[in-house]
């Protein structure tokens, strides 16, 4: 009888645990659900020149936005050059080729510690220039 009492008692803590872990779980990974999307001003001045990894689940490629309008690619797929363009708080990048060939328009969310999550799906992280992945 001590045992089941001891094993119920283990049970309920795991069970206590479990549930505090994923409710921690649920609040830092919404952390930033409310905040600002990057602003034109943001953009240009902590964001361009800077290389991110760019990853979701069938994309992981390195890209740099230039302050000249252009944007640098590279992946599995090979090296593409672009441009970008950026209207009140949606950032628009186009490719000629490669695969993200056309126009793809997102809204950039800062998650914190340099990562950003786009509109899309894709989260991108800065990463020292160059950095191979």
């Amino acid at each position: 009888m001590l045992r089941g009492r001891i094993h119920s008692k283990t049970s309920q803590s795991a069970i206590a645990v479990l549930m505090a872990a994923m409710g921690m779980g649920f609040f830092l990974s919404h952390e930033n659900i409310h905040a600002s999307p990057v602003g034109e001003v943001e953009w240009k001045t902590e964001m361009l020149s800077h290389t991110y990894v760019a990853q979701n689940m069938w994309l992981h490629a390195l890209f740099t936005p230039f302050e000249d309008g252009t944007v640098s690619f590279s992946s599995a797929y090979g090296e593409f050059t672009g441009s970008w363009a950026m209207i009140d708080e949606v950032i628009c990048v186009y490719f000629d080729s490669g695969p993200l060939k056309g126009e793809r328009c997102n809204t950039i969310t800062p998650l914190g510690d340099n990562r950003f999550s786009l509109t899309d799906g894709v989260v991108i992280e800065r990463v020292a220039s160059g950095k191979a992945f």
